[in-house]
């Protein structure tokens, strides 16, 4: 099966989510989230065995969100393939478009792997950062770190070019 295209949050849309009091952001954190589980549980066999379902879980509240098992990094590390990503991939391998890797500030740097999909989802969180640092098409951002094979940096990087602000990377320069 392939990966759903992400639903696309607008300036609009963003703008109006921020601005939700709690009573109304719970409610769409609930439906978000059991959208997720309904696209991903079904085909992704390391959740199935983490949450002890098949392939069908919904949640009547966010709070029961804290009843359901954390995963650790060293859970995504103990079940590593031969291939070096955790095994809690949803997809073929196939279909994932990007490689990365995890920080490594707590033991060694994980491999990520993301489809077109998950990079859009990405750039969607940055865009809440770059709202809150008022990025305007307009402006020029200077990226001040080397990118490597960093998540964060790529994205952010990205998220920028997709607002329609200048990136400028000036990593490892003097």
């Amino acid at each position: 099966m392939e990966s759903k295209p992400y639903p696309r949050t607008t300036d609009i849309d963003r703008r109006r989510i921020e601005g939700f009091e709690s009573e109304a952001l719970r409610p769409y954190q609930l439906r978000r989230l059991n959208e997720l589980l309904a696209n991903v549980l079904p085909l992704n066999s390391f959740y199935q065995s983490k949450l002890s379902v098949d392939a069908e879980l919904t949640l009547t509240s966010v709070d029961e969100l804290g009843q359901l098992p954390f995963t650790t990094k060293q859970d995504l590390v103990d079940s590593e393939s031969t291939a070096g990503y955790a095994a809690n991939l949803t997809y073929p391998t196939d279909q994932y478009t990007r490689f990365h890797r995890t920080s490594g500030t707590r033991g060694r740097p994980m491999i990520v792997l993301d489809t077109k999909e998950d990079w859009q989802w990405w750039m969607e969180a940055w865009q809440y950062v770059l709202d809150s640092a008022s990025i305007e098409p307009r402006d020029t951002v200077v990226m001040a770190f080397s990118f490597g094979p960093f998540i964060g940096f790529w994205s952010a990087f990205d998220a920028v070019v997709d607002r329609g602000a200048k990136a400028v990377p000036t990593g490892a320069m003097s």
